[in-house]
């Protein structure tokens, strides 16, 4: 059995964990236990394409392919080879696909890394 104290003690934090969540309006087991449900969003904002059909979202990271181009027969094979693609949500997306100068203004990743 708890001493009496203790009791108090644990029945105090459950009530004012309870008010809290009351007081914002959330369910309580969001606020007691966050990683149960009703997470809060997250601070990245979710791919979401434009107007212009480009994605405006903070890539998780921007590469640079540096590698050197292997061709059979010509250096004219790799014209046209794709140097530069974004990470987001653990995905490759494509340069064509997201919106290069909004990236730019509001990422941290705002540059490709040169990858070798």
């Amino acid at each position: 059995m708890f001493p009496k104290h203790k009791l108090l003690i644990i029945v105090v934090s459950l009530v004012g964990g309870l008010l809290l969540a009351i007081a914002s309006k959330a369910s309580p087991g969001a606020t007691l236990f966050p990683n149960l449900k009703n997470q809060a969003p997250s601070t990245s904002p979710q791919p979401t394409p434009t107007n212009t059909n480009k994605l405006q979202t903070c890539p998780d990271a921007w590469y640079k392919n540096e590698m050197p181009c292997v061709y059979r027969e010509s250096p004219s094979e790799c014209e046209g080879q794709k140097k530069e693609y974004f990470i987001i949500n653990g995905e490759r997306k494509e340069i064509e696909e997201v919106d290069i100068a909004w990236v730019k203004d509001n990422c941290e990743v705002n540059k490709p890394s040169p990858v070798y």
